[in-house]
């Protein structure tokens, strides 16, 4: 165990309200691994695929994620499925992609912020922070070598948009 010193504020006018005090703590509390982070917010799969592929899930379950209606063409919001943070976008009327909702550069989830547009006749979303296009069809990077983004089953069935896992 190590002795680390934090900060604690008190209530109590009389005490000092910046004092340090000694805890124990364990050491892995002050790791802070970027890869691990980004694995569990994308349910464990790695975010920089590189020399991968097949990045498409081919989908064996679909879930409800919500109305067609809810998203306006060019928006995007994140979900939830399983443990899986999900971005999808409303392309055009008839048209909804879905992403890994984790930026695979700085493991943000932010990519269902991102700006949605087209490059070279491909619907891309830019990572809202790093400005980082990405090709929802495949989730190729289009602007940093070997960056990809993974790409999920998502269609339009009954006014409801559903994603597959």
């Amino acid at each position: 165990m190590e002795h680390a010193l934090i900060e604690i504020r008190s209530e109590n006018p009389w005490e000092d309200p910046y004092r340090e005090h000694e805890i124990e703590v364990e050491d892995s509390m002050f790791r802070s691994d970027v890869e691990s982070d980004a694995s569990y917010a994308d349910g464990g799969d790695a975010m920089l695929e590189q020399s991968v592929e097949q990045t498409t899930e081919t989908a064996t379950t679909w879930s409800d994620v919500c109305a067609l209606d809810d998203l306006s063409i060019g928006a995007g919001t994140a979900v939830l499925v399983g443990n899986r943070q999900i971005a999808v976008f409303r392309i055009s009327s008839a048209v909804v992609k879905a992403v890994q909702n984790v930026c695979p550069h700085k493991a943000a989830a932010v990519m269902h912020q991102g700006i949605v547009g087209d490059r070279e006749g491909h619907a891309v979303v830019m990572c809202p922070l790093h400005k980082r296009a990405y090709r929802l069809d495949d989730g190729v990077g289009l602007d940093e070598p070997g960056a990809r983004l993974k790409v999920f089953a998502c269609r339009i069935r009954d006014g409801r948009i559903e994603v597959g896992s």
